[in-house]
């Protein structure tokens, strides 16, 4: 039996490199005539969780500040009164002595602690009010992502937001059935709208208007979700996942 359970291991890590889903290789098997005891535990250790990527970035360093070079300033030459014939100085050009005026200090002015007060308390509200009105202008810039999410009419917009676990909204059909998808904070809702007309009664009724939510890390949205109906079952939950399991079991 220990012989078997490994063929079957081997088998179904071969067909997951192909393409397969779990839920298919698990209904091929059975339709093969192979118990469940022993899918079960060839499924064992089969599918890893894929570890978490870091988040977050190394911030540039600033760069250097840039070098200022002092003015060079040339000292101002003062012509030299020109002498007489005999070496001294004509009574018009004897210089003058500066005379320097006393620089009186000014004094401060007194200001009492109330009016000091009064002045402060408008500056203090005027903050206040900023800072309110930069903290509503961030919420309803939050509150129009999270209502008004984009709306992708190609796989690889939805793709895209889905990494950045963004908002974002995708209608696509697999094989005649109409499905849509919603992604938002690392989490797609899937939704069967319509099954293909040539499905059996039976099986629209089963599916249609059902929907299940799955999880994902981000930056690691893999294509399946929106390429298969039953990818990646083991990290979804709702009624659509229900049913999925209930038809493939």
């Amino acid at each position: 039996m220990a012989s078997e359970v490994e063929d079957l291991r081997r088998h179904i890590k071969k067909h997951l490199a192909k393409g397969y889903n779990i839920a298919e290789i698990k209904y091929a098997l059975i339709e093969a005539g192979f118990s469940k005891e022993k899918i079960y535990k060839a499924l064992e250790g089969t599918v890893k969780q894929k570890k978490k990527k870091p988040l977050g970035w190394f911030a540039p360093k600033p760069p250097a500040p840039p070098k200022i070079k002092k003015p060079v300033v040339k000292p101002e030459i003062k012509k030299k009164p020109s002498k007489g014939f005999f070496g001294w100085l004509k009574p018009s050009q004897k210089p003058k002595k500066p005379v320097v005026k006393p620089i009186k200090k000014p004094a401060k002015p007194k200001i009492k602690r109330q009016e000091i007060k009064k002045a402060r308390h408008p500056i203090k509200l005027r903050n206040q009010v900023a800072v309110l009105l930069l903290i509503l202008f961030f919420v309803a810039i939050g509150i129009v992502i999270w209502l008004f999410p984009a709306t992708c009419a190609t796989e690889a917009c939805f793709i895209r937001h889905a990494n950045n676990c963004d908002a974002a909204t995708y209608r696509n059909k697999i094989e005649g059935t109409v499905m849509s998808y919603q992604t938002n904070d690392c989490f797609i809702i899937k939704t069967v709208e319509k099954m293909d007309p040539s499905e059996p009664p039976v099986i629209r009724e089963q599916f249609e208007g059902k929907s299940m939510t799955c999880s994902y890390n981000k930056g690691d949205f893999d294509p399946l979700y929106v390429n298969t109906i039953s990818a990646h079952l083991n990290t979804c939950e709702g009624e659509l996942r229900e049913e999925i399991i209930a038809v493939v079991v």
